[in-house]
């Protein structure tokens, strides 16, 4: 697929959520305070523990925290084009995954976030491959520079870098700086609120020049992740808001296929009572790997929010999805997005996530992958400022071939458990231990991997 035909696709669908933004301009409406349904994805405001959003994006996992691998090969990868909230500055933290994104809760007009980090962790086999185990420690250092700007009533705005030096005691060669820049921006009037993020990853790895070992490579894979979404609300009234939104992600691998993929959709979100409230909507996409065939995609989506107390919030979405495939076979599939949190105390959060989204394949030529997974978090507070944590996950991958006649049949089952433990020190410094396990079992034993990982990271804030 040519850069001109990608740009094209790319086109029509942002053209398609400006005509009806336009559209929905025209209607002369009451004004209301915050309209629901701003944000589709299931990240929490600070992923561990904070106040649920409204929605997860059709077929997106949960919150960054409890986040299954993309690809057991490939390893965590950022969320595709996650909106997340821009009401308080964001910044990136270590996961178990990677980087991913936190908040401060600060409002002042300016604010300038300083910060560092370090970590000590023993990993068991840092390839994640069964059939040449090798294990390490693993030392990394993380300064956080950045800028945020105004107040969520109105206008916001935050900018953050983060690099990590990563340093391998045993495997020096491995010893890298990865990279991740933050922007997110929000502008509200009294009808509308505009809402966009821009996220850039570069995460380093074995070279793959050795064919040998580039069978060995696991996650550790050098990769360059571009995403970004922006979206519109309007007010139609006090129970009627039009919501057009568009998100794209583009993976960049040395190794693998590099990937793209685009979304715009539209909703109409309607109030039904003080607490629920019900959306029908549709989607247009575009996506493409390199090698494989063009792809346009159609979804037709429903969604609802539900309080039925203070302690439960529950969200979920769901639709059906209809791929035309160039030159290849057409798929119909079933996509879906829940979420349940309930805080029974003041000091206790429990949060549930599924999900179910379809995707190209930066592993398997000519291949989408289909995951449908599950994942669960608790977060106990004790001794008024300490907590527990425990997370786990189980994810299904099954990889549908696009070509005519194939024979593919590559399924993965993938889960992962993690419980923590994590001091607050005073008002700025962090400690956390925590222990990790992930297993992956696949048809195809390249694929398979058992791991296990310990280690403390301390944090500082300025």
């Amino acid at each position: 697929m040519t850069g001109k035909t990608k740009a094209t696709n790319a086109g029509f669908i942002l053209g398609v959520g400006i005509v009806l933004l336009t559209q929905a301009a025209s209607v002369r409406a009451q004004v209301v305070g915050d309209p629901a349904f701003r944000n589709e994805t299931a990240l929490r405001a600070d992923g561990v523990g904070g106040q649920p959003l409204p929605y997860q994006e059709i077929g997106t996992p949960g919150p960054f925290l409890v986040q299954p691998v993309v690809e057991p090969t490939v390893g965590g990868a950022l969320v595709e084009a996650p909106l997340f909230p821009a009401e308080t500055t964001t910044t990136v933290v270590e996961s178990r995954d990677g980087k991913s994104l936190t908040t401060v809760g600060d409002h002042r007009r300016w604010h300038f976030i300083l910060g560092i980090s370090a970590s000590a962790v023993y990993d068991d086999n840092i390839f994640l491959d069964d059939r040449h185990k090798e294990s390490d420690f693993i030392f990394g250092i993380t300064p956080t520079i950045g800028v945020a700007f105004g107040n969520s009533n109105r206008n916001f705005m935050s900018l953050i870098y983060r690099p990590t030096f990563l340093f391998f005691a045993d495997h020096s060669d491995e010893n890298t700086i990865e990279h991740a820049v933050d922007f997110v921006f929000s502008h509200r009037t009294d009808r509308w609120y505009f809402e966009g993020n821009f996220a850039f990853r570069a995460l380093s790895g074995y070279d793959g020049n050795d064919l040998d070992v580039r069978e060995r490579i696991g996650e550790r894979v050098d990769r360059r992740l571009y995403v970004a979404g922006l979206r519109a609300t309007y007010a139609v009234s006090n129970k009627t808001s039009i919501e057009s939104s568009i998100s794209a992600a583009y993976t960049d691998f040395d190794v693998f296929a590099d990937t793209f993929d685009i979304v715009n959709r539209e909703f109409v979100d309607y109030l039904v009572t003080g607490n629920t409230r019900i959306g029908l909507g549709f989607g247009i996409g575009y996506a493409e790997s390199d090698g494989g065939p063009s792809q346009v995609y159609e979804q037709a989506l429903m969604r609802i929010a539900y309080t039925p107390t203070s302690k439960i919030t529950l969200t979920a979405n769901g639709g059906a999805e209809f791929r035309q495939v160039d030159g290849g076979e057409d798929q119909v599939n079933g996509i879906f997005g829940l979420g349940v949190v309930y805080t029974p105390t003041h000091t206790t959060t429990i949060s549930l996530d599924a999900y179910r989204r379809i995707r190209p394949s930066s592993v398997v030529a000519d291949t989408n992958y289909v995951a449908t997974g599950v994942a669960a978090s608790l977060r106990q507070r004790f001794l008024r400022r300490h907590y527990f944590t425990l997370t786990g996950g189980y994810e299904n991958t099954e990889y549908e071939s696009l070509e005519h006649d194939s024979t593919l049949s590559r399924e993965d089952n993938y889960f992962f458990i993690r419980p923590a433990l994590e001091f607050h020190i005073k008002e700025h410094t962090v400690v956390e231990l925590f222990y990790e396990h992930r297993n992956n079992d696949s048809n195809s034993e390249n694929f398979e991997f058992a791991n296990n990982r310990v280690g403390v990271s301390v944090g500082f804030t300025f």
